[in-house]
């Protein structure tokens, strides 16, 4: 049986005082709470971590209105990966719960050649911001790059401790002509969307996961944190992120609105643990289609707030 990151999260409170002296050393013991500074660790008044009690672990920086629990503050004052706290508090705690025998195996880095900054007047953008309706900031938000040379969108794969992985492309085709997908060949099948994810997905437990970079990025510009799985319908990039993913209590479905869409998303679900998937239906085809088809930030909190459990054999 797989722990929750939100029980993991429970059993280090019990242990908040320890936890503390440990990850913030220059805090003290004051009515009730560990006093300090900050997540760093310096001397203060301002972050405040309640010992005991029903709140226990749960803490606030009044000078930041950065909060968390025992695992947010594992990560944030070691300064590591969600992934990387869980493995190391579940160590801590004694928790083995391993799913996946992670085979040893090399992937290529991408070179990195070819790729440069978007111009702002070019067509790449051209092509995002007036007809995709992505705001330049959210573009910039995600490092999305260009490829003159195979006249295409990079869209840069990160890992979450910012570490370039991959590359997914799009042609900008010529009229009359289809459009090509490709990913940098031999680099790990990495999702798209790492480097966008705010403290709150991480706080919250919970991701939006899509198909499709241009549907990530929509997914953030309505204010909601969401990783798109790479091209195709294989499933390894579940074996490669699981450890990353499991920084998610609740994993928010919604892959394309069509037959394909359905299966992989079934295929998905079934591997990624039917208790902690929902799925998010939507109007049109895709996020990207909703969002050129006029609809809002509003629509889309409706459609998270929608979301039902999967139903095996039902579309």
């Amino acid at each position: 049986m797989i722990i929750s990151v939100t029980e993991i999260a429970r059993r280090l409170s019990e242990h908040t005082e320890a936890l503390s002296r440990r990850f913030l050393p220059a805090g003290n013991s004051r009515a009730g709470e560990w006093v300090c500074g900050s997540v760093t660790g310096e001397s203060g008044q301002s972050l405040k971590v309640t010992l005991s009690g029903t709140h226990a672990g749960e803490w606030r920086d009044w000078a930041t209105d950065d909060r968390g629990d025992m695992l947010d503050l594992w990560r944030l004052a070691k300064n590591i990966t969600q992934a990387e706290a869980i493995k190391e508090a579940k160590a801590f705690l004694g928790i083995s719960d391993s799913v996946f025998k992670q085979e040893v195996r090399k992937y290529d880095r991408p070179k990195g050649t070819g790729t440069a900054e978007l111009n702002p007047a070019g067509a790449a953008m051209t092509f995002l911001v007036e007809k995709r309706k992505l705001e330049p900031s959210t573009v910039n938000r995600f490092k999305v790059v260009g490829s003159p040379e195979q006249r295409a969108i990079a869209f840069p794969c990160y890992s979450p401790a910012g570490e370039l992985i991959n590359h997914s492309y799009r042609t900008l085709p010529a009229a009359g002509e289809n459009k090509k997908v490709w990913q940098d060949k031999g680099c790990a099948p990495s999702m798209f969307g790492w480097q966008a994810i705010s403290e709150r997905a991480y706080r919250d437990r919970t991701i939006i996961l899509c198909e499709g970079q241009i549907d990530a990025m929509t997914w953030n510009q309505w204010g909601f944190d969401a990783l798109s799985i790479p091209n195709g319908s294989g499933q390894t990039w579940i074996e490669y992120e699981w450890d990353n993913l499991l920084a998610f209590d609740n994993l928010l479905i919604c892959f394309d609105m069509d037959g394909a869409g359905r299966e992989n998303a079934h295929k998905a679900i079934a591997r990624l643990g039917v208790h902690r998937c929902m799925i998010v239906r939507l109007p049109c085809k895709d996020a990207n289609d909703c969002l050129m088809g006029g609809y809002t930030e509003s629509d889309a909190a409706g459609w998270v707030q929608a979301a039902e459990p999967p139903k095996l054999g039902v579309g």
